[in-house]
């Protein structure tokens, strides 16, 4: 059985030690520190998560977005891990080894979704290409140093409104620089993915801003206006790839836009989306890792064309053929026997 004064004693304990094992907080005032949300699911700000201490020593937390009420350091790990009282407050004494053993109780979360605010969004995406494009910190020359990485240049940057941004790793618990890749439909900024300049071991690739809607497609804000030739690519970097190349040939006529990753090409407003685009162009080619992916969104498509990577062995996407300086040739390849007038 568990006494007043017992409780007393671990509502004293310094929760901010206890927390940062679990996030990373900074310092908000006096006696207060915030961080991103510790617990899985939560969509909070990256400072929506509250920890202080009060006059008589005790200590208290909330979430802005999952847990509003204040709590001590029980309900913390009540809240954190399914717990029942007992084991939370044989958690908080210090024994997790013991508790862990225990079988836990499940934790059902659900995000909750947060409004989509375009102005805002837009406002943290010209500061992230400003960061990019003129930062002398860490931040703008890990973003600088991607791109040299990937063979891409800061004028493809900047037609594609790339910028820096520390994007908060929730596998690592830490925040770290990225790019920030806008996506877009009907010239409306819909989401924001991030990925990371550095993925080290254990960390993860990439991200989005909360509240993010990827039913649009990236590259669809930084069209040229010829409206003549259209690629739509697998990824944001083979993507801003075909467009660079296509510029460092001298054809300005083509364009090139991203469905992002496989498991999203074939969705039913991927599908909607590229073929809302593709009604304005006069040739579509669809160029993803997987053939028949190609062919079946190239099917959703009147008209539209499919090709497959270039393979002498080893199977080479855009950006990787950018890097060895083949993906002009190759794309020149394709426009010659596909539409012979072009070239």
């Amino acid at each position: 059985m568990v006494d007043t004064q017992e409780l007393d004693a671990l509502k004293r304990v310094n929760l901010a030690d206890v927390v940062e094992r679990f996030t990373t907080l900074r310092k908000a005032s006096g006696r207060e520190f915030c961080g991103p949300c510790p617990r899985a699911g939560c969509d909070a700000d990256e400072d929506g998560f509250h920890v202080g201490r009060r006059d008589n020593g005790s200590w208290w937390w909330f979430c802005r977005r999952c847990h509003g009420k204040r709590g001590d350091i029980v309900e913390f790990a009540r809240w954190l891990h399914g717990y029942d009282f007992s084991q939370a407050v044989a958690w908080a004494h210090g024994g997790i080894a013991v508790v862990e053993a225990k079988p836990r109780k499940p934790v059902h979360t659900v995000a909750t979704a947060r409004t989509w605010d375009v102005a805002e969004v837009e406002r943290k995406i010209d500061a992230a290409c400003r960061v990019l494009a003129n930062g002398d910190g860490e931040l703008g020359a890990a973003g600088r140093a991607y791109l040299v990485k990937r063979a891409l240049t800061m004028p493809t940057a900047e037609r594609f409104f790339l910028g820096t941004h520390m994007a908060w790793d929730r596998n690592l618990h830490q925040a770290r620089p990225a790019l920030t890749l806008p996506w877009a439909r009907a010239d409306v900024v819909t989401a924001i993915k991030y990925r990371f300049c550095e993925v080290p071991t254990g960390g993860m690739k990439m991200t989005s801003e909360s509240g993010s809607r990827f039913d649009g497609m990236f590259g669809r804000n930084a069209l040229g206006g010829a409206y003549d030739v259209l690629v739509v690519c697998e990824g944001e970097i083979n993507g801003m790839s075909v467009h660079q190349a296509a510029r460092a040939a001298g054809w300005p006529w083509v364009d090139a836009v991203s469905v992002g990753g496989e498991g999203a090409a074939l969705s039913a407003t991927t599908v909607a989306a590229v073929a809302e685009l593709a009604g304005d162009f006069k040739r579509v080619l669809m160029w993803l890792d997987k053939p028949d992916y190609a062919a079946a969104l190239r099917d959703a498509v009147p008209g539209a064309q499919a090709i497959r990577s270039h393979d002498d062995g080893v199977k080479y996407d855009a950006n990787e053929l950018l890097q060895r300086d083949m993906l002009q040739d190759f794309m020149g390849a394709v426009f010659g026997r596909l539409w012979p007038i072009l070239v």
